[in-house]
């Protein structure tokens, strides 16, 4: 019997089982924490982040004809598209694309708007240096869209609407916009936001910190599921796209930090336990145990966490 990849989005849908866990312990708050942003040299970090990002669309003609790159066929044309991301996209994919693109773009400004708010909520508004850690963000942010436009540019994978030759309205197959599906830039970007906000108020061992974290990273998933439903990325696309933005945003605060190690050790009186995870669950195969793979991601011990577990 043949088997075959299959998803059950009534099981997680990839984003929308979100289980939040508070954390047990709140260590002293430590104000600024010893992160200090330098504009001497953070400043041009930045403006080199905003030019990495804009430089390739200013640069590149997008009038002519793009060929891919990753095109998902063969020399004879044929489909090898991977099963998990024909699966996903099968399962996932809106009848209205554009009603999920125009949603992707409002979990993704609210991937900026709730974990800055719960952030400056928790250390009680929006004096103390908060201005100052926003650049940090900032910085992150920029930073993360150059390592992402780089990406895109590299692979030129094409875009799922194009490799299935059934482009949305306003665009067609062969122009730039076709061939720059690997990574998400609104996963990545998201994903960027949520983790260095996060990461700062853990850092400053902020009341309420894991609630920043819980509000990010809501949206950064959602974010990354409605760019599937939107036809405009695979899942792999989105998947890597999260795992860029969470590792630019959880160095780029690191990098801030300079602290002394005896009041950074003071600061993490324990580690937390999870406070937020989503679960994505794929089934293959067919009868009555058919096999699978459980990934579950979040934030554990101060900083973020994917698991994955499966039986076939």
């Amino acid at each position: 019997m043949s088997r075959h990849l299959i998803v059950r989005p009534h099981a997680t849908a990839l984003v929308l089982a979100v289980a939040l866990v508070p954390a047990g312990v709140h260590a002293q708050d430590t104000k600024s924490a010893g992160l200090e942003y330098r504009a001497s040299l953070d400043a041009p970090l930045t403006l080199a982040g905003v030019a990495g990002t804009l430089g390739p669309r200013l640069l590149t003609d997008e009038t002519k004809a793009w060929s891919c790159k990753w095109c998902d066929r063969d020399e004879h044309g044929r489909d090898t598209l991977n099963g998990l991301d024909a699966a996903a996209r099968r399962h996932w994919r809106w009848s209205d694309r554009e009603k999920a693109h125009s949603w992707s773009n409002v979990t993704l400004g609210l991937s900026l708007v709730a974990p800055t708010a719960a952030f400056a909520a928790g250390r009680g508004g929006f004096g103390n240096g908060f201005g100052r850690e926003m650049l940090i963000v900032l910085e992150a942010s920029a930073l993360n869209m150059a390592v992402t436009q780089g990406t895109k540019y590299l692979f030129r994978r094409e875009r799922p609407w194009a490799h299935f030759d059934d482009p949305p309205e306003g665009q067609h197959k062969g122009s730039r916009e076709s061939v720059v599906s690997f990574v998400s830039g609104h996963s990545s970007l998201a994903f960027a936001l949520a983790v260095s906000t996060g990461s700062l108020a853990s850092l400053r061992a902020d009341p309420g910190r894991e609630w920043v974290w819980a509000a990010g990273l809501t949206c950064a998933a959602a974010t990354a599921y409605l760019r599937v439903a939107a036809d405009k990325h695979y899942l792999t696309d989105v998947l890597a796209g999260a795992a860029i933005g969470t590792a630019v945003g959880w160095a780029v605060p690191r990098l801030f930090d300079r602290r002394p190690e005896e009041t950074a050790e003071a600061v993490a009186v324990r580690p937390p336990p999870p406070v937020a995870v989503f679960s994505v669950v794929l089934a293959a195969g067919s009868g009555p145990r058919p096999g699978g793979v459980l990934v579950t991601g979040g934030l554990q011990g101060g900083g973020p966490f994917v698991s994955a577990t499966w039986g076939f």
